[in-house]
């Protein structure tokens, strides 16, 4: 006579699946939902976790980058046969500590026109150089250098 080891029903009152031994199918199929209900609740604490982190390094660059960013914008497109007055800041990424999903700190913004950022994107950053003969780290590092909002610690070097 076989017994549930949940339950501790024998196989006269309840029906054994054909490779279940130990669990009768009622308490087999309780248990199969239950693992699958803890396996949703860790994808959402993954998922919460991955929004924890992303808010907590958001936290991280407001404040004084704020201002910074603010100071950038007063500038022109650094685009000099542009004339346009709104401005955008763009993130240079090239050998800046940012990635795919992962922006650089804000001490690597440059002042771009909507036009020319968009072009940025499209394009690639090193094509977008070639064609207007800059250097976006170069132009970063300077306003990095110069701001008065950002703290001394912040400040990059050319070889940065």
């Amino acid at each position: 006579m076989m017994r549930c080891r949940i339950c501790h029903r024998n196989d006269t009152e309840v029906r054994f699946g054909p490779l279940v031994v130990t669990r009768c199918a009622s308490c087999h199929a309780i248990d199969r939902a239950q693992r699958r209900e803890r396996r949703k609740s860790r994808v959402v604490d993954t998922d919460l976790q991955r929004i924890r982190n992303r808010q907590r390094l958001a936290r991280q660059h407001v404040g004084e980058s704020t201002r910074h960013l603010a100071w950038v914008r007063t500038y022109p497109c650094c685009v000099r046969i542009c004339g346009t007055t709104m401005m955008h800041v763009h993130h240079v990424r090239d050998d800046s500590g940012g990635g795919t999903g992962l922006r650089p700190h804000d001490r690597w913004a440059i002042p771009v026109c909507p036009a020319h950022h968009m072009a940025i994107h499209q394009t690639g950053a090193r094509t977008f150089e070639t064609r207007h003969g800059l250097n976006l780290r170069a132009i970063a590092v300077r306003f990095a250098e110069t701001s008065p909002y950002l703290p001394s610690d912040e400040k990059t070097e050319p070889g940065d």
